[in-house]
């Protein structure tokens, strides 16, 4: 079960970084849009940064001193699954739309 932690946590960190790609753009975006049509842009950007604070704890969890910690490995499994469900709902969003 040791032998778990190093592989596990390298890939949900790698994960949460992927996913933080698109999330570091829309908080970009939505500063530079001055939040949108009418500021409602501005309800989104605390969520969207609150989402990409987990980008300390995973590239923390990539450092070889620390691939074995089981605290960083759950709060980047949580930052993993916060994160996928809300890019998720964000798409199913934008493609339901008409």
């Amino acid at each position: 079960m040791n032998n778990f932690y190093p592989k596990a946590n390298r890939i949900v960190a790698i994960s949460v970084l992927l996913l933080n790609v698109y999330f570091v753009f829309a908080s970009i975006f939505i500063l530079i849009e001055d939040g949108g049509t009418m500021g409602f842009g501005y309800m989104v950007l605390p969520i969207t940064l609150l989402i990409n604070l987990f980008i300390i704890p995973a590239a923390i969890a990539l450092r070889p001193r620390f691939k074995t910690n089981v605290i960083l490995f759950c709060v980047n499994f949580t930052g993993l699954c916060i994160s996928s469900s809300l890019l998720l709902f964000i798409l199913s969003i934008a493609y339901n739309s008409d």
